[in-house]
Parts: structure tokens; sequence; C-alpha cells
């Protein structure tokens, strides 16, 4: 009876000391990056495309805990999707390099670690470079595609 007392406080407590906290930093990061994403994508030349975001989801469930890595989904519901997928490959990636060279004292770079389109719409890889486990993972990747 004692162990499964004991076992109970300690899942209360990780919970509440580490998963909970950890799930906030990374929805903020979240939300940051889409914020960053929708003004760079607002600076554009549009060409009359429309990249509204549409879905987005964190992905440290995949590579682990503290990642600051987003998937974001652009609508592309035209059938010139391909077309778009290049033109926001330009723009966007010199628009980020920018704006990481730009960037305030008090933020991290953000990177494309990858990009993408299936079916109709456009993803987006992003790293928030906020912490050592997501430089590790930059690094990694980049391992991997050399």
């Amino acid at each position: 009876m004692g162990i499964l007392i004991a076992i109970i406080i300690y899942n209360l407590v990780h919970r509440l000391f580490v998963v909970n906290p950890t799930k906030r930093e990374q929805l903020a990061a979240e939300n940051h990056c889409r914020n960053v994403l929708i003004n760079l994508i607002d600076q554009m030349p549009h060409s009359n495309y429309n990249f509204d975001i549409i879905g987005s989801k964190v992905l440290s469930e995949v590579w682990g805990r503290g990642i600051q890595v987003f998937e974001f989904k652009l609508a592309a519901d035209d059938e010139k999707v391909s077309d778009k997928l290049t033109f926001i490959k330009e723009h966007l990636v010199s628009e980020l390099a920018s704006r990481n060279r730009k960037q305030a004292h008090n933020d991290a770079e953000i990177q494309i670690t990858d990009l993408w389109q299936y079916d109709q719409f456009i993803h987006v890889e992003v790293a928030y470079l906020t912490n050592q486990s997501t430089r590790e993972y930059i690094n990694d990747i980049n391992r991997l595609t050399e």
C-alpha cells in the first residue's frame, strides 16, 4: 500500500513540476514562432498567394522533451501548390535569415529545419533555438542530411 501511495505522489509531483511547466514553455514558444511566421509571411511579396497558417503541432513527442520544434501547416488549396512551395522556400528562408541577424537580445534564433508539400498543404518545420536540446536536434538533423 505504501509503494502505491509513493508512486501516486511521485507522478503527481512530476506532472506539477516537470510536465506542466514544460508544456507551458512549449506553448509559449510555439505561439512566438507562429507570430514570427505570420509577420514574415505578411512582409513577403505575395504575388496573389495566400499563406494562412491553419494548424501547428509540437514535435517534442517524437524527438524528446524540451525540444522546441514545431510544424506549421499552411493552406495551399489551389492547383499550383508546387509554385507556392518554391515561392515560400525562396522568400521565407531569406526573410527568416534577415530576422535572425537583427533579432533582439532577449530572443533566440529561429531556423526552418524542413519545408515540404503534402496534399494541398505546405508544411514548415521550425526550430526555436532556446535550449541545448534544440541545438543538439539541429546538429543531428544536419548530420543526417549530409
